[in-house]
């Protein structure tokens, strides 16, 4: 069964995808490296929690010498 090109506002067929560049190369990247990666040992091993923990007994010690 035959539709005319009316019946389907010229819809004559699908037009095929174009294929995402990362499934043709596994190394390609999207964009430019902005910022370094995250340093997960450190984030995880609660490096910067230890840091900003001394960081604040150092500086409420300096204030309360000063009041």
């Amino acid at each position: 069964m035959k539709r005319s090109m009316a019946a389907t506002n010229g819809f004559t067929g699908f037009i095929s995808p174009t294929p995402v560049p990362s499934n043709i190369d596994p190394l390609h990247t999207y964009g430019l490296p902005l910022r370094p990666g995250t340093p997960i040992k450190a984030v995880i091993g609660n490096l910067y929690g230890e840091v900003a923990a001394y960081q604040k007994t150092k500086y409420d010690k300096n204030n309360d010498a000063k009041d």
